[in-house]
């Protein structure tokens, strides 16, 4: 066997014997030092060793709680939470186990849930440690209305309306109509009446019957107690009776009283017995007289007298006052009772009903204890007024401050003197609730006066009122120191590094190993270094190939990455877009627009005697051409937003003619209209150009849309009308077409306007025939060869005086500007007369400042030395109103 055990070399130990060191020495350099022993730390007299409190070090190297030792420390965990494999985390105890190191097993019952800390957290209609003991909650006088009646179940409980009344759909109690069915009361419906009231019901017998001693209902003979209105004799029956008449009499059609039918020998004529009231004849056809009932044959059996009913004890019940009527009686009874059936006994008031003859309905709320037939309701405690429906303030009178930690308690209903919350009355007294016991906290629990408060353990927050703490996730919250990766911790957290970092002494720091910068042939294109690694990305038009580091061409017209709307053609890392033949790109140089091309000309007021306008080439024109150019590029995609190019096509004199083409998006006429219009009203009002260093301001005078020309100052409508051919109506600035309806109710209309507007035009037609064909008979013949003018001969002198067709009889009527540079000629003397108007020209009769001014005299005398007849056809005007010219 080695020896194993080291001993101090015998040189330094006489070194070391004279140290003083607590612990350990070595020698270093022939030097004797002290050394601590792990879990210390030498002091200031590089002798004495002092233990490290290990629980202090910022590292937090426990997760939860540390407990520090001489020389050392040990982890340990809060309640609901057991110390992991590394002894140093926290980990929370398995679902079912709770308390100090997850040494207690829950067992709920299936009635509420395992808190780690707590152990089980009963639902609210159980309590105990297992959940298995059912919570009264009658017990707690606040639990139903005061007026309903709290029925514990287990579990839970049913607060239930008191008898006769049930839930009504916004959870009121309502009375139950007892007598609206006849399985919910129990009345003979053959000689009782059901009468429902506030909670509940009774029956009373049908007219003609009364209860007997036995409660049932038996038949009141109406007749024997005068309770009839017969006028001679009542016969009883079942529930009721009938009225018959002595001999010589019959029953009249209200079949009560009597009508005579004959005189009755005896009773009339001399000798006759004379009734004070009525005669008849007995079995024995003997006269004799009788009375109306209520009164009687007095001795002489004549005369008839009252009958006191009232000293018959008969008459009315004990309890009833007899009233005599003459010839009836009446009887009456105390407050509170009221005539039976048989209108002489008093019986008490049905439910619900009070006063004299229980004419008065009680109509009592919940807020009654019962209906008093003499006073009405009578209200329960905290309930006043007619029907107890009004609640009583009782608070001011209880005077609960008066009692230690009590309120008054304020419902509906009697009001009482409760405990504050926080505490409880077990023993007559209020006393404090140790909120702490019912695990009112998920961690740490402080019980006060009436109340309590929640704390977490450390690392943990409060997340609500109910005093449950959550873990602090400091990583996610990004407030750990971690320079690194952070692991969360129930309680704490701990950092670490990725792969090429290595965790600093401090337990935060990791430092990072730059890959890109060590190798730069990592990455084809382009490298990132990042935390713990690097990544390869490329150049646009790129993608990062399967070896996470070659770079490859994307195909964007294959893999549709591409934003082209017709063509689309690849190369090396991106793409070209084109259009199909009819389309332009749009703005955005990849979306084509399908494009229309028109062509119109634009009229400016404008000196051009110096532009060449015969040399395209030449440096005045091109300068003039590039400003006009200019202006209407702005200015038509200002106005237009779908305008693609702008071509100025030709300019000339007159004042200045431009043709242009303007390539835009396909739109409708409708459109082309109100955008073009737009357009020139705004270029008639921004038509400023700049050549060289001079700006000017050019005039519009005219223009045309669809070729079809118009003033300036043409209206929306007018334009829109001529060109659309539709009636016009302007909305919010844009002109459109109104709708027309077709009546289906005018159809004779219809049919005649249909066959009489043909017959019309052939009617009219015929005659301007006719008209033409006479009126050509009676002109004379004219040498025609002095009507050929040559295109725009005249434009110069006409102009704003009146309209030239060009070329005289192609298109449409042109106004032309006079410039001062048109020419006035005959085709058989063209020389002489440019000459007559030159020299009529300088004359001042038609200069380039006085273009307003022509008249056909100045006409003629530009004419008159030619020799010959000179004829200016006159252009055909299409009859109606019309900005064209």
């Amino acid at each position: 066997m080695i020896n194993r055990t080291c001993h101090l070399d015998a040189t330094e130990a006489g070194k070391c014997s004279n140290s003083g060191c607590s612990h350990l020495c070595h020698v270093v350099s022939g030097l004797a030092s002290c050394v601590c022993k792990s879990g210390y730390m030498l002091k200031d007299d590089n002798k004495t060793c002092a233990n490290i409190n290990e629980c202090l070090d910022s590292r937090k190297l426990c997760s939860q709680i540390c407990t520090d030792t001489e020389g050392s420390f040990y982890c340990s965990c809060s309640p609901g939470y057991i110390l992991d494999s590394d002894k140093t985390s926290c980990i929370a105890c398995d679902p079912s186990f709770w308390g100090l190191n997850c040494t207690n097993q829950c067992q709920c019952n299936g009635h509420g849930i395992c808190d780690p800390i707590r152990g089980c957290v009963c639902n609210s209609q159980w309590q105990g440690p297992n959940c298995n003991v059912d919570v009264n909650e009658c017990a707690v006088k606040t639990t139903c209305p005061s007026l309903e009646v709290c029925e514990n179940k287990v579990p839970g409980y049913t607060c239930l309306c008191p008898s006769g009344y049930e839930k009504a759909i916004n959870q009121t109690c309502t009375d139950i109509n007892e007598c609206l069915n006849d399985l919910t009361n129990i009345c003979d419906r053959n000689f009782e009446d059901c009468y429902n009231y506030n909670g509940g019901y009774t029956c009373q017998c049908k007219t003609g019957y009364i209860k007997n001693s036995f409660g049932t209902c038996q038949d009141i003979d109406e007749c024997s107690l005068g309770m009839h209105n017969c006028q001679h004799k009542c016969v009883n029956t079942n529930g009721s009776f009938f009225c018959t008449c002595y001999n010589g009499f019959s029953v009249s059609e209200n079949r009560i009283n009597c009508v005579k039918d004959v005189d009755l020998a005896g009773c009339f004529g001399p000798g006759s017995i004379n009734c004070s009231y009525d005669c008849t004849l007995d079995s024995l056809n003997t006269p004799k007289c009788f009375c109306m009932p209520g009164y009687e044959l007095s001795s002489d059996n004549v005369t008839c007298t009252d009958i006191d009913e009232c000293k018959s004890n008969l008459s009315c019940s004990s309890t009833a006052q007899c009233v005599n009527d003459n010839p009836f009686y009446h009887c009456t009874c105390p407050n509170g009772t009221r005539l039976d059936n048989d209108g002489r006994s008093c019986v008490a008031c049905l439910p619900g009903t009070w006063g004299e003859g229980c004419q008065q309905s009680c109509s009592c709320t919940l807020g009654a204890m019962s209906c008093d037939p003499i006073t009405g309701c009578r209200c329960t405690e905290g309930f006043e007024g007619p029907t107890c429906a009004l609640n009583v303030n009782q608070c001011s009178t209880l005077n609960c401050s008066q009692y230690k930690n009590q309120v008054c308690n304020e419902r509906d209903g009697p009001d009482f003197c409760d405990c504050k919350p926080g505490f409880t009355n077990t023993t007559g007294q209020c006393e404090d609730i140790n909120e702490c016991v019912l695990n009112k906290c998920s961690q740490n629990c402080t019980n006060t006066e009436g109340n309590y408060s929640c704390s977490c353990f450390d690392g943990f927050e409060l997340v609500d009122a109910l005093g449950t703490c959550r873990d602090i996730d400091e990583c996610a919250m990004n407030i750990s120191k971690c320079k690194g990766s952070c692991q969360n911790n129930e309680g704490h957290y701990r950092c670490s590094c990725r792969v090429g970092y290595k965790l600093a002494s401090d337990g935060y720091t990791c430092s990072d190993v730059d890959e890109c910068a060590e190798n730069s042939s990592l990455c084809e294109h382009n490298c990132n270094n990042t935390i713990g690694h690097y990544d390869c990305f490329c150049k646009d038009g790129y993608q990062l190939a399967s070896d996470g580091s070659s770079c490859e061409d994307v195909d964007e017209c294959t893999t549709k990455t591409n934003n082209c709307s017709q063509n689309c053609t690849n190369i090396l890392g991106s793409f070209n877009c084109s259009c199909y033949s009819g389309f332009l790109y749009s703005d955005d140089t990849k979306t084509c627009e399908k494009t229309m091309t028109k062509s119109e000309t634009i009229i400016f007021q404008y000196d051009a005697s110096s532009i060449n306008f015969n040399n395209k080439s030449h440096e005045s024109y091109l300068n003039l051409k590039n400003a006009i150019s200019n202006l209407m590029d702005k200015s038509l995609r200002t106005i237009i937003k779908y305008v693609f190019q702008v071509l100025i096509n030709d300019m000339k004199s007159g004042s200045l003619i431009v043709n242009f083409s303007v390539v835009m998006k396909n739109i409708t006429k409708e459109e082309y209209v109100n955008s073009m219009f737009n357009a020139f009203k705004y270029i008639a009002q921004n038509s400023t150009i700049t050549i060289g260093n001079e700006t000017l301001s050019l005039a519009v005078l005219n223009y045309t849309i669809e070729n079809k020309s118009y003033f300036f100052n043409a209206t929306r409508c007018s334009v829109f009308e001529d060109i659309v051919q539709c009636t016009c109506i302007e909305v919010s600035g844009i002109a459109q077409c109104t709708k027309s309806s077709e009546s289906t109710e005018n159809i004779d209309l219809i049919l005649g306007l249909a066959i009489g507007i043909p017959l019309f035009v052939i009617f009219t037609a015929c005659i301007v025939i006719a008209l033409f064909i006479w009126k050509k008979r009676r002109a004379p013949s004219y040498d025609n060869s002095i009507y050929s003018f040559e295109k725009d001969q005249f434009g110069g002198v006409f102009a704003r005086s009146f309209a030239k067709k060009g070329s005289w009889g192609e298109g449409d009527y042109h106004q032309h500007a006079y410039d001062g540079l048109s020419q006035v000629s005959h085709s058989s003397s063209e020389d002489g007369m440019k000459e007559r108007y030159a020299k009529l020209s300088k004359e001042g009769g038609a200069s380039g400042t006085d273009q307003g001014k022509f008249s056909w005299d100045f006409m003629n005398k530009a004419l008159e030395d030619s020799g010959k007849e000179f004829k200016i056809q006159r252009p055909t005007i299409t009859p109606g109103y019309s900005t064209r010219l």
